[in-house]
């Protein structure tokens, strides 16, 4: 008898019997190590989708004629920014990324645009846009890098605004200060040592912030520095 075919039909078999596995549990994504982990079949991750996947609506923009809200929502996999111009009027979808966007702000001044923050990829290091509401087009206002930014907050009279970045050294997140028609003007207002900063309050004139460190969950700090 010729046993020579054998040794490959039982390869075979096993390579079947390991696809039909793999295809009824949850893989881990590659840049995940998972060691002594019970496989978790689809089953499981269908039946709590109804939880994990809940839709919500949240308000994050207020037009300057008080008039029109900004509300993130999802309607597919990620939160997108959505426009309401009338009471209990339908939202209208203005972002459309891959990545999630959870916030933006108008200008405050006429709310021509809007200036949001988003990652990519969900590498965590957020950079912030400009929105033209009306060419729909977006403008990266920072370095584009492997930077943190955000937590902007305005100038009244729509000359730009603050906000915090870690693009000095990758660790500090200074205080800095844009004018998002000129981003490459952009000026460092204040250096700080930690990553817990952020600005807090800003003036009526826009001279003066108040920002925070966050040290841990039993300590914070506030700084009152001139812009």
């Amino acid at each position: 008898m010729n046993y020579k075919y054998i040794l490959p039909v039982f390869l075979f078999s096993g390579t079947m019997l390991f696809s039909q596995a793999t295809s009824q549990t949850i893989v881990p994504n590659e840049n995940l190590i998972a060691e002594n982990i019970p496989a978790i079949p689809k089953s499981l991750s269908e039946k709590i989708k109804k939880y994990s996947e809940s839709r919500s609506a949240n308000f994050t923009a207020i037009h300057p004629n008080g008039k029109e809200l900004i509300m993130v929502t999802r309607f597919a996999s990620t939160n997108q920014l959505h426009q309401i111009s009338q009471p209990m009027g339908n939202r209208k979808q203005l972002t459309f990324f891959d990545e999630p966007v959870n916030s933006a702000d108008y200008e405050p001044v006429k709310g021509e645009y809007l200036v949001y923050s988003k990652d990519i990829g969900g590498n965590e290091f957020g950079q912030l846009f400009k929105l033209d509401l009306k060419t729909m087009e977006s403008k990266l206002l920072t370095d584009g890098g492997r930077s943190q930014n955000g937590g902007m907050v305005w100038k009244k009279d729509g000359s730009g605004f603050y906000f915090s970045s870690t693009k000095r050294n990758g660790g500090d997140r200074d205080i800095y200060f844009m004018n998002p028609l000129k981003p490459e003007e952009t000026k460092l207002v204040l250096q700080v040592k930690g990553g817990g900063w952020g600005i807090n309050d800003i003036s009526d004139d826009g001279k003066k912030l108040i920002i925070g460190e966050y040290v841990s969950a039993n300590e914070f700090q506030y700084r009152n520095p001139k812009a």
